[in-house]
């Protein structure tokens, strides 16, 4: 089984910037990309540096709630 990162789009903050969250790693052990927020360009920039056998994918989150 490949390697894959699940990643949340979070509400866009006050300001109107669109963040992410990588949520869950399968068959990785890159540690250090779990619960970090990544804007567009960054998010954009990590995908990219993944080698070629990563999948990824990145699921809407339209849940409201407090935390």
């Amino acid at each position: 089984m490949r390697p894959k990162i699940v990643i949340q789009k979070l509400q866009k903050t006050p300001s109107g910037i669109q963040r992410y969250r990588v949520t869950k790693l399968v068959n990785s052990k890159r540690l250090s990309l779990l619960e970090q927020d990544y804007e567009e360009d960054e998010l954009h920039q990590l995908l990219c540096s993944l080698p070629s056998s990563f999948d990824y994918q990145i699921i809407n989150s339209l849940a409201k709630g407090k935390r």
